[in-house]
This record gives structure tokens, C-alpha cells and sequence, in this order.
């Protein structure tokens, strides 16, 4: 990962006034750590500002509402197959149902994290070490 674009990042997830949101990249009562992300990008000039809302509330960044935007991950030097959802090594424990689980060591991605089992700090940390 760009070196620059995540000191960036983790600075902005560690930001005690950052509101962290779930379910999609960013809605008007908080931000995923992939929407934080996309947020810098448009700061940085990399994609342009939101096209609108989708039926879900959530802002359209470059036709994305869920995954980061190929022009985003790009720049931001992520790279595999699921660079709109970067994989990383779950540092927890996490189940919901009989459905959805993952457990420490498992790989997930950085939503479901930010969905389901860390703060905007304990995805910091997971991003700092791992990307």
C-alpha cells in the first residue's frame, strides 16, 4: 500500500471526531473505514465528489456505494483480487448467527471488520500492520 496514502487514512480513523458507520460506504450517520478512504481520495483529487445517494441512503462514490472504487483502490496501491474490500487476518473473534462468523486468524474483509467486530482505532491498528 501507498505509504503516504496510508499514514493519511490512519490518521483520519483515529480522528476522535470521525463517526464510524455501517453497511455501506458512507450515509449521513457515519463512514466505513473503505468510505474514510474514498473520502480522502475526492480531498486528493482522485475521483470527484459523491454523484448522489443511492436508494439506500448511502453516498455514490465513481458508481460505488458498498466497495471501494477501482480508481481509488489504485491509488491508494492496494492490490489482489479484492482490492474494493481488502483482505486482511481478523485480529477477533466475531459471531452474529449460525450464518456469519469469522474468527481470529481468519481472513476478512476490512467491511466486515468495520461492520461487525472494530472501532475506527482497532482498524487502524489492523491497517497499520497489515497493509
Amino acid at each position: 500500500m501507498n505509504e503516504d496514502v496510508k499514514a493519511k487514512w490512519i490518521a483520519r480513523l483515529e480522528d476522535p471526531s470521525a463517526r464510524q458507520g455501517r453497511g455501506a460506504l458512507s450515509t449521513n450517520r457515519g463512514d466505513c473505514c473503505l468510505g474514510v478512504l474514498c473520502k480522502i481520495a475526492v480531498e486528493e483529487g482522485v475521483i470527484p465528489e459523491p454523484e448522489g445517494v443511492s436508494h439506500q441512503g448511502a453516498l455514490v462514490f465513481s458508481g460505488n456505494d458498498q466497495v471501494l472504487p477501482r480508481e481509488v483502490a489504485s491509488w491508494a496501491g492496494l492490490t489482489g483480487p479484492d482490492k474494493g474490500n481488502p483482505m486482511v487476518v481478523s485480529p477477533v473473534n466475531y459471531s452474529e448467527s449460525d450464518t456469519f462468523s469469522f474468527h481470529a486468524g481468519d481472513r476478512v474483509g476490512l467491511a466486515s471488520l468495520n461492520d461487525h467486530a472494530l472501532n475506527f482505532v482497532g482498524i487502524a491498528g489492523v491497517i497499520r500492520e497489515q497493509l
